[in-house]
């Protein structure tokens, strides 16, 4: 059996929080970009569902940077809403 102790624990940086938790990086984009929550967690599920991070959403959809579409995250993310409207 492993010891659990004080040393087990590490204490993540905010840059380490949202890299391991998408849904941290959801959030804080959607207050950045004051974008509807709901929006991002759509987004973030998304992005995990295909095993991408949030980056391809924030440079398409928030920055409007000339960014190649993905078909398969578009397809996705519809589907999605259309579940939440069901």
């Amino acid at each position: 059996m492993t010891d659990y102790n004080a040393s087990s624990i590490k204490i993540l940086s905010e840059k380490d929080i949202q890299s391991k938790f998408l849904w941290k990086k959801a959030q804080s984009l959607a207050e950045e970009y004051s974008v509807p929550i709901e929006i991002l967690n759509r987004a973030a599920e998304a992005s995990m569902l295909l095993g991408m991070d949030l980056s391809y959403y924030e440079q398409k959809y928030l920055l409007k940077e000339p960014v190649e579409t993905n078909s398969e995250f578009t397809e996705v993310y519809t589907d999605l809403m259309r579940q939440r409207r069901r």
